[in-house]
This record gives C-alpha cells, structure tokens and sequence, in this order.
C-alpha cells in the first residue's frame, strides 16, 4: 500500500463509496497517517465525518458553491445546495482541510475561495449555508498554506515562513488578517517570490 490515493468524490453516496473503500483497505493495513484523501466532499452529514476521523482522511476542497450556486441549487434542491463543503464541521471534527481552486475547472484565484468560506456569500445568489461561516483568519489561511503542504507531504519545506524551509511566499494588497471581508475577494499579489525568487512583480510595487 505505497499509493496515497484522493479520490474524487462530490455527493454524500460517493463519499461513502469512498470511505467503504477506505475501511476495506484499512482492515487489511492501517491507512490512518498514511494522508489518503478525498476530492471536493461536496456533500456530507455528522455520520461520514465520523468515518473521515477516525481514518484520518485529508479533505481538498474548494469554491464550486461560490460560482454555481444556481446550478447547485437545482441539481440539488436550496436545502443540500446550502449545505454544500460544509467546511466549519470538518475542521470542528478536527480534519486536515486543504483548500484548492479545481482549475482549471473554476478560476484560480485563491482570495475568491478564501472570501465564499468567509462569507458563504455567492457570486449570483447570495448566501448559501450561513453557519458554516469560518470566522478565524488563521484558520483560512491554514487551508491554502500548512494545510495544503501537509496533504501533499511537503510540510517541512513548505506551507510556512520558518528558518530551514523554502522561502515560497507573496506580498498582498492587503493585510489578510484584517481586511473586512467584502474586501477579502479583490484581494490580489503585489509581488510573489518562490525559494526567495522574485518571479512576479505587479507594476505599482515597490
């Protein structure tokens, strides 16, 4: 078992197929710790988050709610739409939650996602389950920094601004940890360097 598979999985039933699989695989040898993932979870309820934990599953989620409201809306009914990446009760049950763009799918910008799990606000029809507002900037910013290095195991040398790992960083228009949230979407890099490189640079920079 040297593969470490995320698997694809939007609905709840999906989710479960997965996680059958995931325990089946576990009988055999344990896969907690071994960061086995799942892509999207979309939908999920209190029983799958249960089996996400105690597998140690890893979560990568994104923005699709932020984007296709509408279309979620009617596949799904406004009642599972509004529940869709219900992102504070994986991170309340302690699960590593990576958020990622899926594009080229949806744009890549990452401060859209960032604001959506912000807000729950959506580009076309306002907001779509309320509660699962992520109130802690610190939290947001672990999804799309730590918490992605760790989901792919490359948390000693990315994912933080500390002594001994690559200096993979940007500059932004604002400070993150305090700008208002409607501003949150139009934030963007002022200036990005990678292993201390500069290889971006927006023109008013300095």
């Amino acid at each position: 078992m040297g593969w470490r598979p995320t698997v694809h999985a939007a609905g709840d039933a999906a989710v479960a197929e997965v996680l059958d699989s995931y325990e089946r695989a576990n009988a055999i040898k344990p896969i907690a710790g071994k960061r086995w993932a799942i892509e999207h979870a979309h939908i999920s309820n209190a029983d799958l988050v249960e089996r996400m934990k105690k597998l140690n599953v890893m979560l990568s989620v994104q923005d699709h709610l932020y984007l296709a409201a509408p279309v979620l809306k009617r596949y799904w009914g406004a009642g599972r739409a509004s529940e869709v990446t219900p992102l504070k009760n994986y991170l309340k049950a302690g699960l590593v939650v990576a958020g990622g763009t899926d594009a080229p799918v949806i744009p890549f910008n990452p401060f859209w996602e960032l604001y959506h799990f912000a807000s729950r606000d959506t580009i076309s029809d306002g907001v779509y389950g309320a509660d699962q507002r992520i109130l802690s900037r610190q939290q947001l910013l672990r999804l799309v920094t730590i918490n992605y290095a760790r989901l792919i195991g490359e948390e000693k040398t990315k994912g933080s601004i500390e002594t001994g790992k690559l200096a993979d960083f940007a500059v932004l228009s604002d400070d993150f940890l305090t700008v208002d949230v409607s501003h949150m979407r139009d934030m963007h890099a002022l200036a990005t360097f990678v292993g201390g490189k500069e290889v971006y640079s927006d023109p008013t920079f300095k």
